[in-house]
């Protein structure tokens, strides 16, 4: 009997430890975890910041030549210095993309007529024409081939769209501010259709 007792006993002391060391445990692995979401979160920001700041606003105001988009009806489409152009930077994978076209195209298509839209993908030809029959906007859709129109622009990432009048790139915005220079562009329309 007292063998018995002894021997719960040193069970229960036993799991009592184990018990201890795995709260131990767990909380250094909480502690770890936060540390990774911080840092994680930090991350983030300075991405955000680097895309959305450096990168953008050095393009912002800056002229451009002349230039032709290529649609996948196979319309060459001029973008000169007497136009208005919306270019919106999409990637099919991507429901946002195809959520934020639409919403984008809702705010801003009636505003100002003459302004050439466009959506821009890196996807094949035939996945936007499918996209195209799919939405039924009236908007011009091309695929980015050798991702030229990315680079000119510096996209990094989707949905994305740039604001071109008159020669100028009066506005750029990524995933992270789109929402915010959407707006932007719908107070710069109206403005410009009051005029």
């Amino acid at each position: 009997m007292r063998n018995n007792k002894s021997l719960c006993l040193t069970i229960i002391s036993g799991l009592f430890l184990l018990l201890i060391l795995s709260i131990y445990w767990g909380y250094r692995n909480f502690l770890k975890i936060k540390d990774l979401i911080k840092t994680n979160q930090d991350l983030m920001r300075v991405i955000r910041e680097a895309t959305s700041q450096k990168n953008q606003k050095n393009i912002e105001g800056e002229s451009l030549s002349d230039f032709t988009i290529k649609t996948i009806k196979k319309q060459n489409i001029f973008i000169s210095k007497k136009d208005e152009a919306l270019l919106i930077f999409i990637d099919l994978s991507c429901g946002v993309c195809i959520d934020s076209l639409r919403e984008i195209y809702k705010k801003v298509g009636a505003l100002k007529s003459g302004l050439k839209i466009f959506a821009i993908g890196l996807s094949d030809e035939e996945k936007l024409k499918e996209l195209e029959r799919k939405i039924q906007l009236p908007i011009f859709f091309a695929q980015d081939t050798f991702s030229q129109l990315h680079r000119k622009f510096k996209i990094k990432g989707s949905p994305s769209m740039v604001y071109i009048k008159y020669g100028t790139i009066k506005l750029i915005a990524d995933p992270f501010n789109l929402e915010v220079k959407l707006l932007e562009l719908v107070d710069i329309l109206k403005k410009s259709e009051e005029k």
